[in-house]
């Protein structure tokens, strides 16, 4: 997976199944979306880093795989905090655009709230069926408002990627609505550090090596 630096750049990571140890990092390019060079970069940085995990018992998502379910309408969970340190969960819409992810809000509900207060986030996104696959995000999320910042070519592209998806899907009455409540953005970017994206091809999962080290042992 993919995480955006101060600088713009993008890290891909690929978690190991064993221990921390094993986090591998396995190349850098500059996005995923926008005219198609991310992309183009994107699979230029797994390729040359290939050499490095290509032969590793890992449960990777190829840059391919990557690119298409950074596309697809799986609904997230964010876990944002309470004042007392406890983490709260709420499914959320999310954006892949422009380096970033994009979550649309309110200013009356809770996670927004709480991101006000403390921007530190993480953002999971699963999906089963022919995407299987686990992608996990840990870094900060701020808040883009009007009228400093058109939150609304951002918020119908994600009307677009979710209302658009289920059929019969008025993306057009969905977003006119939108327009209509206090609607904020949130831009979440990716902590700069090993393992702050892990992407996971489920498809291939074959469990935690530690766990399948135990299974092999003698354990009577």
């Amino acid at each position: 997976m993919h995480g955006v630096g101060p600088a713009g750049g993008i890290v891909v990571v690929v978690e190991g199944d064993a221990r921390p140890a094993d986090d591998v990092l396995v190349g850098r390019c500059a996005g995923i979306a926008g005219d198609g060079s991310g992309t183009h970069r994107l699979r230029n940085a797994a390729v040359a880093a290939s050499a490095t995990w290509q032969d590793r018992p890992m449960p990777r998502m190829d840059s391919e795989f990557l690119e298409r379910f950074l596309t697809e309408p799986h609904v997230g969970v964010l876990a944002t905090l309470r004042r007392n340190g406890l983490p709260y969960t709420v499914p959320v819409w999310w954006l892949w655009h422009e380096d970033a992810f994009w979550l649309t809000g309110t200013y009356g509900r809770v996670w927004c709230k709480q991101l006000f207060s403390d921007h530190r986030c993480s953002l999971c996104i699963e999906a089963l069926g022919e995407s299987a696959g686990h992608v996990g995000v840990d870094g900060e999320a701020r808040p883009y408002e009007l009228p400093d910042f058109d939150i609304w070519p951002i918020s119908r592209m994600l009307a677009e990627k979710y209302v658009g998806s289920v059929p019969g899907g008025d993306v057009d009455a969905f977003f006119a609505n939108m327009q209509t409540e206090p609607r904020l953005l949130f831009r979440l970017e990716p902590e700069e550090r090993p393992n702050a994206i892990r992407a996971i091809d489920m498809r291939v999962y074959r469990g935690k090596r530690s766990d399948r080290e135990y299974q092999a042992g003698d354990h009577r």
